[in-house]
């Protein structure tokens, strides 16, 4: 991505990696977000957040971590393969089909989810890039974003097989927890058709009261919201003066 930074020794580390493990075509590091200019943590995969310590690991060289379950557990834990981070045998990025480019946002996922239907996962355990977090970064789009992460499940649907073993039953909370953003985010622009189309969208496995509930407001009346909202700033603005 243009706004990162790679680290001098970047290649070099991953390229050892490659050599330690000859049997897997993929390999990751870890990285540092900064924020105005100053790391968030010095060690991302070592973040809460990213939950990276769940998943299966077999340390097969000091700083080399082998996942050795990737493409069933990648989805379990906070999404960390960026373009930045990988290094990917040319060919069998070719043959996965590569990235779409009719995808604005979240190819990467898509792509690489492919990737790890063939191969498992390295990660070098060392922040060898900088993710320099400011206002314009694509990451700041929630709907974007979160219509990609919709379109890739449409893309798990035509073609299974692509994509690691149980990708589609991995997906269906995070694409749940999408699809709410996205109604939050359309009625919050009084787009209401959108709203209702994202809304519309159906996932496999049962929905939850709160999901039900959400979709029959979604198709209420515009003027309906607009009361539901000024209800809700006047309940709000009676709480704060208690």
């Amino acid at each position: 991505d243009h706004d990162d930074l790679w680290l001098p020794t970047k290649l070099e580390r991953q390229v050892a990696a490659a050599a330690a493990c000859p049997d897997v075509f993929c390999f990751a590091t870890d990285f540092q977000r900064l924020r105005a200019g100053q790391p968030v943590s010095p060690s991302c995969l070592a973040m809460p957040s990213y939950r990276f310590d769940q998943m299966t690991l077999q340390m097969v060289a000091p700083g080399i971590t082998r996942c050795l379950n990737a493409g069933a557990e990648i989805l379990v834990p906070g999404w960390f393969l960026f373009p930045s981070s990988m290094l990917i045998r040319r060919d069998l990025l070719v043959d996965v089909g590569m990235f779409r480019s009719e995808q604005r946002l979240c190819e990467d996922v898509d792509c690489f989810l492919r990737v790890l239907s063939r191969t498992e996962l390295v990660v070098v355990r060392e922040p060898l890039w900088l993710w320099r977090e400011h206002s314009s970064n694509t990451s700041k789009n929630v709907a974007g974003i979160a219509e990609g992460w919709l379109r890739l499940a449409s893309y798990v649907d035509e073609a299974p097989t692509a994509y690691p073993a149980g990708c589609s039953v991995q997906l269906r909370p995070i694409l749940r927890e999408m699809r709410r953003d996205l109604i939050f985010v359309y009625t919050s622009r009084r787009d209401f058709s959108s709203a209702r189309r994202v809304s519309r969208t159906v996932f496999d496995g049962p929905s939850s009261i709160g999901d039900v509930v959400l979709a029959l407001l979604v198709e209420m009346p515009s003027p309906v919201w607009n009361l539901l909202r000024r209800a809700r700033r006047i309940v709000r603005s009676g709480s704060d003066g208690v």
